[in-house]
């Protein structure tokens, strides 16, 4: 490459220097090179370096200097190619080198205690393989994602081998109470929107049981029990949690019938309240109109990754600058 690369520009030099009707300068032909070389290296380093390794587990996207790791997990059904295509978070993230690791998990509302230590375990050989055991760790999800994503991180942080840093917890409209989504699942059934309802309902009984006879079982699995104020699965010393969400009330009750108590918008509001009580670290994001997805070609769509402000999560892991509520929590 470089030869032809040094023969090129000695064609392109004889050729100007022939048009000019001027004898041949060396010291000018070495300028020449120089700058021309000096091109050819600018080229060769604006393009980022990044490894990619897949899994039946997850794929793994690692800059050459990365400095943090960003942990995805898709909502219910999505893909690898949905995280991306969602919001621009994984390219802006790559962009000032922090490594993403997509889970492809995508068929579960919860993890059992087996497949927690599953997935904690092939996520923490990742950080082992990759150098990120000393560096600053978030994990986010969308949807059903984010309660995958607060399991995760709860099974790490309490994994007392290896001492991580999980900085943040991202959780993007997330049903993370399932006793209320038990609730809100069992009322769009009855307000006729019950085919993924009706899917929700049968998952949960299947795995969990009928929840008014296996509270026990929900509280066990579940990030969070509002109407019982039970929220232990939730609590991180040390890790901020940031919620988004965009309640869309026109939307919501155009489309589903639902009033603001009945969505996960009131889920991640009453959790949000319930840990700033306690002191911890939280914040509750509201958004408007951001809700978007691609392939709808520009339907609004409030349940997406889409509302998430991508630079201010860019400047949470960077700077260390957490995103704030712009909704006073009660205390």
């Amino acid at each position: 490459m470089v030869t032809s690369f040094f023969y090129d520009i000695l064609v392109l030099y004889l050729t100007m220097e022939k048009q000019r009707g001027t004898y041949i300068s060396i010291v000018r032909f070495v300028v020449f090179c120089a700058l021309a070389l000096m091109v050819l290296l600018s080229s060769c380093t604006s393009s980022k370096q990044l490894i990619y390794v897949e899994t039946d587990l997850y794929e793994l996207i690692i800059p050459e200097k990365h400095k943090e790791f960003l942990v995805l997990f898709p909502s219910f059904g999505g893909t690898i190619e949905s995280v991306k295509k969602g919001s621009k978070l994984v390219e802006k993230a790559l962009d000032v080198n922090i490594a993403v690791v997509i889970v492809k998990l995508n068929q579960d509302l919860f993890l059992n205690e087996e497949e927690q230590a599953e997935i904690g375990q092939v996520l923490l050989n990742v950080l082992i393989d990759n150098s990120g055991v000393e560096k600053d760790i978030y994990i986010g999800g969308f949807s059903s994602g984010g309660n995958l994503a607060m399991q995760t991180a709860k099974y790490l942080t309490n994994n007392q081998k290896v001492n991580l840093s999980i900085k943040g917890l991202l959780i993007v409209d997330s049903p993370l109470d399932l006793v209320q989504f038990y609730h809100n699942s069992k009322k769009l059934i009855l307000k006729n929107n019950a085919k993924e309802a009706q899917c929700f309902i049968d998952y949960l009984d299947d795995r969990l049981g009928e929840m008014n006879s296996n509270l026990e079982n929900y509280k066990l699995f579940s990030p969070c029990v509002n109407s019982i104020g039970y929220v232990e699965n939730s609590k991180f010393k040390n890790t901020e949690l940031v919620f988004y969400t965009e309640p869309a009330s026109v939307f919501k009750k155009k489309n589903y019938q639902q009033d603001f108590k009945d969505t996960n918008s009131f889920q991640l509001q009453q959790l949000s309240e319930k840990l700033n009580a306690l002191h911890y670290k939280v914040s509750y994001i509201e958004t408007e109109n951001k809700g978007y997805r691609d392939e709808d070609e520009g339907v609004h769509v409030p349940h997406s990754w889409s509302i998430i402000d991508v630079d201010a999560i860019m400047r949470w892991i960077k700077n260390k600058e957490m995103p704030l509520s712009n909704v006073l929590l009660l205390d």
